[in-house]
């Protein structure tokens, strides 16, 4: 009752929420990850950037900060009261055991566990470093962010880069975030003179130096194109591994169910990936995945071209 009644609360704001979190947020926005997918690598074409990663986000962001965040938000008050019950005492996460409930641990950090309003609430926590951030950083540089998935944009140099990361860095830590240096990713592609503040920045934090090419948001990128299609292909086959597809195959699996599986987990991926890589980029890869997606229809699920609906047959 609580998650319907959730999804009602976030649908009567649904329409603000872009305008609140503002156009550097992009997980609210139309096209969400494929819009910033493409943004970013139109902007690293010409631009450094830094991907920034923190340790265990959604489950350290304090509460009470989130809490905060949403109370200065008086566009958002339809939905204060009932994020208000659900998140101003701890939660409790039942362990079991054997023998049922084994123990009870009290939650009082992070969103709660598949909640309807745990990435807002979070974009909402990271509102006020990005701005800080941006601000330190000056005009020339921007943000693509897909909730906790930032990554700042500036000059080839990279010092204002650093300079607004680092102001990210220290307001994350206040809301209980902590930076992960050695997960973030400095990407050159132009292999431009770095400032001295750029490498010192990136020797201290231990932030890997990329200049062909790296996977950012989903999307491989980069100016080496081989190498860009090799990680391509790599993200592809990730997703369109053999296991996948002969769990399909087994005779006791319906085949609606079947169906049902290959659309939500087998396909968007691959389409997320065609729609943001570069013509020819990964050919060989989709050739060999359109394979196993026919196979799987024809011998797993069993459902023959000839037969088939004009949707499965395009599917297909």
């Amino acid at each position: 009752l609580y998650k319907m009644a959730a999804y009602m609360a976030m649908d009567s704001v649904s329409e603000l929420i872009p305008a609140v979190l503002g156009p550097k947020q992009f997980a609210f926005l139309p096209g969400g990850s494929e819009t910033a997918g493409l943004f970013l690598k139109a902007l690293l074409e010409t631009h450094s950037g830094l991907a920034t990663d923190l340790r265990n986000a959604y489950n350290s962001v304090r509460r009470d900060m989130m809490l905060e965040a949403l109370y200065s938000e008086p566009d958002l008050a339809p939905i204060w009261r009932m994020v208000e019950w659900a998140y101003s005492t701890p939660t409790e996460l039942l362990i079991r055991g054997e023998l049922g409930i084994a123990s009870v641990l009290r939650s009082e950090s992070g969103t709660r566990q598949g909640d309807v309003f745990g990435m807002l609430l979070f974009c909402l926590a990271i509102k006020a470093p990005l701005a800080a951030a941006l601000a330190a950083g000056g005009p020339t540089v921007d943000a693509v962010a897909i909730a906790d998935d930032v990554t700042f944009v500036g000059p080839t140099d990279g010092q204002a880069v650093v300079h607004a990361t680092a102001a990210f860095r220290d307001r994350c830590a206040l809301l209980g975030l902590q930076f992960v240096g050695r997960k973030g990713k400095f990407v050159n592609f132009g292999n431009a003179t770095l400032h001295p503040d750029t490498t010192t920045f990136c020797a201290n934090e231990r932030v890997r130096i990329l200049t062909r090419g790296t996977v950012l948001l989903g999307t491989s990128m980069g100016s080496d194109r081989g190498l860009v299609q090799r990680l391509a292909s790599r993200e592809l086959e990730r997703i369109g591994n053999l296991r996948f597809f002969d769990s399909l195959r087994h005779p006791l699996l319906a085949n609606d169910v079947g169906d049902h599986m290959l659309r939500m987990a087998g396909l968007p991926k691959a389409n997320f990936l065609t729609r943001v890589g570069f013509p020819g980029e990964f050919s060989a890869a989709l050739s060999s995945f359109d394979q196993r997606v026919a196979s799987a229809w024809q011998h797993g699920l069993r459902i023959e071209p000839d037969v088939a609906g004009a949707e499965s047959r395009a599917l297909m």
